[in-house]
């Protein structure tokens, strides 16, 4: 134990002589810090969302509208079938799709 508290002084002694040393100690983990607070940002943002409103209720309108105002989706295209949904992804026009079930309205009304 006595030769590691040895070796630990010697060091500390070492990087307080060295300024080039000590700024790399203190910079590096700072502008690490930084980097991943604030300048990365792992939110995804603008998908591309196909919509198929089976309800047309102003309920599901305002879902849909929900949807396209949070900033995180795009509505790119409408379908009425399966068949167009799955073309829509095949072809990478949309990458999500949001189906609204009918009587949706009816059911929000009754909460």
């Amino acid at each position: 134990m006595k030769k590691a508290l040895a070796v630990g002084k010697k060091e500390f002694r070492q990087v307080l002589r060295d300024r080039r040393t000590l700024m790399i100690l203190l910079f590096i983990p700072v502008f690490f810090l930084l980097l991943f607070g604030y300048a990365l940002n792992f939110d995804v943002r603008h998908v591309a969302l196909a919509v198929q409103d089976r309800d047309q209720s102003t309920e599901s309108r305002a879902l849909m509208n929900a949807f396209v105002n949070s900033g995180y989706f795009d509505v790119v295209a409408s379908f009425h079938s399966d068949e167009e949904l799955h073309r829509l992804v095949d072809s990478n026009t949309a990458r999500s799709a949001l189906i609204i079930p009918e009587n949706t309205g009816r059911a929000l009304r009754r909460g």
